[in-house]
């Protein structure tokens, strides 16, 4: 008699696989998308997050010099930097799409920040640095 292996039909591409091909979420519980699918859901979500942050840079401007779209014409959402003046940062602003925060995490990481120009944070953190 031989055993089948088990299957079961993936969620999001309705093809039927072998349990094998699932994450597993601790001891019993099986992802109802194959890894394939899971993966590509994980990329897609990251790659909106990336779009949004990029979006929602473009809306800011540095609390220095005002540096943003509206006051330069050659302006770039690279220049625009968050600054950590507390020592509550939990992570990098520009990572957290790429470490799966949530927008609403990401939000919160912003709150704490002093929105700047690469100029204005790298002055700051050389008069910082003088000051020590």
């Amino acid at each position: 008699m031989s055993s089948k292996p088990k299957q079961k039909v993936c969620k999001s591409c309705n093809s039927l696989k072998k349990i094998s091909e699932y994450h597993k979420d601790g001891i019993k519980y099986i992802r109802t998308d194959c890894k394939v699918c899971f993966q590509k859901k994980k990329v897609d979500r990251r790659n909106k997050l990336k779009k949004w942050l990029t979006d929602y840079k473009e809306l800011l401007s540095c609390s220095v010099c005002n540096y943003s779209k509206e006051t330069h014409k050659t302006f770039s959402i690279r220049a625009i930097e968050f600054h950590h003046h507390n020592k509550d940062k939990l992570f990098n602003v520009s990572e957290g799409p790429t470490q799966g925060f949530s927008k609403e995490s990401i939000l919160k990481e912003i709150q704490k920040c002093l929105v700047l120009c690469a100029r204005c944070h790298a002055e700051l953190h050389h008069r910082l640095k003088q000051s020590t």
